[in-house]
Order: structure tokens, then sequence, then C-alpha cells
């Protein structure tokens, strides 16, 4: 996403423990902690505290991750985009959001066309332009899950592939 120049969260990666554990002894919002592959328990979890932070990095390098994430926190709306590709291009065929983390609801009323296609210019087509520059052309459903602040301005936080 950096590379690509799309709108995602402030992050850093770590390849070693202790300097990830470090990076979080002067947090003083919440962080996100992401695995550098997923599995079914180990996903981006939030964290509000350095205690807490300390077990998740001490867990996920010991369950053999060689990198993790570490990611500012966004407070906003949570919003997934889906798009249909042919690995060249795209075409939006859905979107919904969560409400209080668990319940969905389909093609919010806030989500206006102008962000959609915002969402659409700065962050779908430059993965799938990017994704074909690297001959790794996607064919099919493609998730994008933003962050929208209360100034609606969006951040891309994870990809979900089917």
């Amino acid at each position: 996403m950096h590379k690509n120049k799309i709108p995602t969260a402030r992050f850093q990666i770590f390849e070693k423990p202790n300097a990830a554990i470090d990076y979080i002894k002067g947090m003083t919002h919440p962080f996100a902690i992401k695995p550098d592959f997923k599995s079914h328990q180990d996903g981006s979890k939030f964290f509000e505290t350095f205690n807490q932070g300390q077990k998740m990095i001490n867990d996920l390098f010991s369950k053999g991750n060689k990198k993790i994430i570490i990611e500012d926190y966004i407070e906003g709306k949570n919003v997934s985009v889906w798009v249909l590709s042919d690995g060249y291009s795209a075409k939006i065929i859905g979107t919904s959001a969560k409400y209080q983390n668990d319940i969905a609801y389909f093609e919010p009323e806030f989500l206006s066309e102008e962000i959609k296609n915002k969402m659409f210019d700065s962050a779908i087509m430059p993965t799938i332009f990017a994704m074909s520059e690297n001959s790794e052309e996607y064919m099919g459903i493609l998730g994008f899950d933003f962050m929208l602040d209360k100034s609606n301005n969006f951040y891309l936080v994870n990809y979900n592939s089917f």
C-alpha cells in the first residue's frame, strides 16, 4: 500500500520481537498488531496497553511469524468494498459497513458515490495495476477493507481474496 501511495495507517514492520516491544513502549494511543501471515486465531488485533501488546508480539514470534506490522489505530467506520476484477480493471459490486463491530449492513447511506469513486481511484485501481505490473493479475472478487474517519478520509487496512 505504502509503495503504491495508497492511503493507509501509519505503520512499522518488525523482524525482531525486542524492536517491536521497544516501539510500543512509547505509544500513547491504541495500536494494531498484524502477523505476517493470517491464521484463524491470529488476525489483526487492537491494543490499548503495553502489556497486552507485548504478550501478542511474543506470541506471534513464538508461533513462527518472521515479521509483524504495528500500525496506528484509526477511529472511524469500518467499510468493505468488493470488486470484480479481470486482472486489469475492476468494477465495484457491493459495499458494507460494520455496526459496533458485529452487524454488517449493505450499501450504507453514508458512503456516497463521491467517496466510493475516490476509493476506486486512490486504492482499488492502484492495487489492480500494481498486481498486474508484477504479473500477479487477480481475477475474481477482491475485498478492500477501509476505515472512514469523521472527515470522510479513508484508509485501506486490509485486502480479502475470495
